[in-house]
């Protein structure tokens, strides 16, 4: 599979695939493929697992190309491991914007439901209201900051608890950071609001009330594995809200309630549908090398 272009300098080649060994997933390891170029053999590629067929992750690499036309490819060739779906290959200019606006407020193009449909969400006024089951990126990401404004409707004072506009903002579709209405609560749990999911609540309440425009900005750090698959590094997350470091480059040691299994492909950014009408806008990450 692969695509021809026209260029006169170096060049990025971005691509989504699933991994697996023969007939049967073999968690953790990596596989690869080769890559010729006008029908020469210039790399092998290295490819992370993924954790399951139906899972997906991206990868990015450079390649430099002759002036005219180039045919670039990837298949499978002496020394290869692994059987390797390749789902899309784009080809970008290096030096390109490097911050991706996930959802500007007018579509939910870059996002998709966890069954594969298309997001269902309704759009109105810039803003996307939670409903019909959790939706995640296109796109899987390693290391990244992002942004998110989420909007918390005004519940009766009967409804407490996690029933108080619940919703979440899942990195790499694997830690949970709680969305939450946790506005005056004097000591935050570790499933309040800006909580690492049962592992870690947030430093202090910087809530403002219902129906305000919040802010989360994260700065979150992949954990590492080695070429075996065994973690050598546990991820790692800065989580400013509204303004105020609620964690400051916390270890989170394993998976959150609902996330996926760790292992070193790259995840998908997930929010989270509780059944309440969250609102959410103005989301954009931008990868780190």
């Amino acid at each position: 599979m692969g695509p021809a272009a026209w260029w006169t300098q170096a060049h990025r080649l971005e691509l989504d695939q699933r991994f697996a060994f023969s007939d049967h997933f073999v968690s953790h390891v990596i596989g690869n493929v080769s890559v010729p170029q006008d029908g020469r053999k210039i790399r092998q590629t290295m490819l992370p697992a993924t954790d399951d067929w139906k899972s997906w992750a991206t990868r990015t690499e450079s390649l430099k190309l002759r002036a005219g036309t180039n045919t670039i490819s990837y298949r499978n060739d002496i020394g290869d491991t692994g059987h390797v779906n390749l789902d899309r290959i784009t080809v970008d200019e290096p030096g390109g914007a490097v911050r991706t606006v996930l959802f500007d407020g007018t579509s939910l193009a870059n996002w998709r439901h966890t069954d594969g449909r298309e997001a269902q969400w309704p759009v109105v006024d810039g803003a996307a209201e939670v409903c019909c089951g959790d939706i995640r990126t296109r796109d899987d990401y390693g290391d990244f900051k992002l942004h998110v404004e989420f909007w918390l409707p005004n519940m009766p004072p009967d409804v407490t608890g996690q029933a108080r506009a619940n919703s979440g903002v899942y990195l790499q579709d694997r830690y949970e950071i709680q969305v939450l209405d946790s506005y005056g609560k004097p000591t935050l749990a570790d499933n309040d609001a800006a909580a690492i999911y049962r592992k870690k609540a947030a430093d202090s309440n910087a809530a403002t009330a219902p129906e305000t425009w919040q802010a989360y900005d994260i700065t979150f750090r992949a954990a590492r594995f080695d070429s075996s698959g065994t973690k050598i590094a546990d991820a790692r997350v800065t989580v400013v809200w509204n303004g105020t470091v609620v964690h400051d480059d916390v270890a989170i040691d394993g998976p959150t309630g609902g996330g996926r299994a760790e292992g070193p492909s790259l995840g998908a950014i997930r929010l989270q549908d509780h059944g309440d009408k969250v609102r959410y806008r103005n989301i954009w990450i931008e990868p780190l090398t």
